[in-house]
């Protein structure tokens, strides 16, 4: 693999295929997967993907084939017919130069005139991605296949085989494993504090683990208040290039990490990952993405959240030995048969242990979609808030958001419906017919599904009272769609951008009506 720089790009038989990637280095590994899949459906079609080069340097030992395109160097692209132009970044230039390249389909954002005021999303899913800002409570698509769906088939996802992580080396008699520590994320509502680590480095070392802080430049200070508390620690915060750091986590025996990039990269070098899921991020959405990794979360029903409200309860639910018991269920979980996993946590006494918290291991569905397995959910913490946000009591009917595998409760019933709604309504067939699940919707929670049906005719009832012109249109929308009932939210928030890619054109909105009828008309006498 190559890192273009200056000159033509090598000769070749069929049209690249071109991916914008101009955003944080999680945000390119994120992409990773929806490459590999256009590689393998596009055989012979080069591709080429531009992204900042300090981030794409150290992937590339990570993602071969790939040729990567300097971000600061565009012209050369200007000149070539690309088969497939996939725009995964949000920044203005990349939509600007999705919208100027010659290609066979565009996918992404675009403009077509350096004013900005001409912003259009090609490809349905696309559009989905595009929605989910502050409208995920329901989404189970993780980004790394939202970033591929408008292009491959189900089938194709569903045949891939992702890395699984290596064997954790922990179970070997006398031995102390490596654990790393990356103590930092892009936001400090997605990282504990100091104090936090000092006390999960102390309780590691007490169970005969070696942990290691990790951080780059921005998390020194961070280390060194850690190290300050701990003494003696291996501090390493700052101490890597990106590439040295990647090498690093490939050697290490488990990594205990905030949603971070580091984390990604460590799910592609195989590395074992216990995500600490807490602030303003969704495991669903960009939790690790390959099969085997774990996920420790708040069991709240605000988890999953887009906005980081004081006070952070989800931080002062994962402390450090309920972080501790996580880690040797994990270890334990390691020699069992993985039918066998939930179980043998379950009869740890791992419940007790995981207070307020439920832990997850990611894998893959019946459509080779990402998910989250619940191993193990603890107990309630006294006081411990189940509600639902705006007060809506049919969205959970009193039950814990989130309940032990096998007991499907309303919040994950809910987002069940939502998903397989999109799969079938953008293009793919389900696993499960979507019939099956309105009716399973409809059979364990009637309420639930008699209030959803009324939520869809609110939305109804506000798609026609649209004003006629765009910019009135556009702007109403804007202030008021999230006045519909939270339980249509997904299907409001989609449908916002789609009419508004449209420019509120009356064929647009009878499309919307059209899923409105059919919505309803799903749960009617089920």
């Amino acid at each position: 693999m190559w890192f273009c720089m200056k000159g033509g790009p090598l000769a070749m038989s069929k049209a690249p295929l071109l991916v914008l990637q101009m955003q944080r280095m999680g945000d390119l590994v994120l992409s990773c997967p929806a490459v590999r899949l256009l590689q393998r459906s596009f055989p012979g079609h080069p591709v080429w993907v531009v992204a900042e080069r300090m981030f794409s340097a150290p992937l590339q030992p990570l993602t071969p084939g790939i040729t990567y395109f300097d971000a600061s160097k565009l012209d050369q692209l200007r000149q070539h017919q690309f088969h497939i132009v996939l725009n995964l970044s949000h920044r203005p230039e990349a939509a600007l130069l999705a919208g100027s390249l010659h290609s066979d389909a565009l996918f992404g954002p675009y403009m077509k005139d350096a004013g900005g005021q001409a912003l259009h999303i090609q490809g349905a899913w696309q559009l989905y991605r595009a929605g989910l800002t502050g409208n995920n409570r329901y989404n189970l698509f993780h980004w790394a296949d939202l970033n591929a769906l408008d292009m491959v088939s189900l089938a194709a996802v569903k045949n891939s085989v992702w890395s699984a992580p290596r064997a954790l080396a922990a179970s070997a008699k006398g031995h102390s494993p490596r654990i790393g520590l990356f103590l930092g994320a892009s936001e400090p509502e997605k990282h504990p504090n100091a104090s936090f680590w000092a006390e999960l480095t102390k309780l590691l070392r007490a169970k005969g683990a070696k942990p290691v802080l990790l951080g780059g430049p921005a998390e020194q200070p961070l280390g060194r208040a850690v190290a300050a508390q701990v003494g003696d620690v291996t501090n390493m915060c700052g101490r890597f290039s990106l590439a040295e750091l990647v090498a690093f986590i490939a050697e290490l025996d488990l990594f205990i990490t905030p949603d971070t990039g580091p984390m990604h990269l460590a799910v592609w070098a195989q590395t074992p990952v216990l995500n600490l899921s807490m602030g303003p991020v969704h495991a669903w959405e960009t939790g690790p993405f390959f099969p085997g990794h774990h996920v420790l979360r708040a069991n709240l029903d605000c988890t999953g959240c887009w906005n980081a409200c004081p006070p952070l309860t989800c931080h002062k639910h994962i402390a450090p030995p309920r972080v501790i018991a996580a880690v040797e269920a994990i270890l334990q979980g390691n020699s069992q048969q993985k039918d066998d996993a939930a179980a043998a946590f379950q009869r740890t006494g791992l419940a007790t242990r995981l207070a307020g918290l439920e832990l997850l291991e990611s894998g893959r569905g019946k459509e080779g979609l990402y998910t989250l397995t619940t191993l193990c959910t603890g107990r309630a913490l006294p006081g411990q808030q189940h509600s639902t946000r705006n007060g809506n009591e049919a969205e959970t009917t009193g039950l814990l958001a989130f309940a032990e595998p096998g007991v499907p409760q309303a919040r994950q019933l809910l987002a069940n419906f939502w998903q397989q709604w999109f799969i079938s309504t953008l293009g793919h067939a389900p696993a499960i017919p979507l019939e099956h699940t309105a009716a399973a919707l409809a059979q364990q929670h009637p309420e639930l599904a008699k209030a959803l049906q009324g939520a869809a005719r609110a939305l109804a009832l506000f798609t026609v009272r649209l004003p006629a012109e765009p910019k009135d249109f556009s702007h109403k929308f804007s202030e008021q769609w999230q006045e519909t009932p939270q339980l249509v939210h997904p299907l409001a928030g989609y449908a916002q951008m789609f009419l508004q890619n449209a420019n509120g054109s009356l064929a647009a909105r009878g499309t919307v009506l059209q899923w409105v009828e059919r919505l309803t008309s799903l749960l009617e006498k089920r």
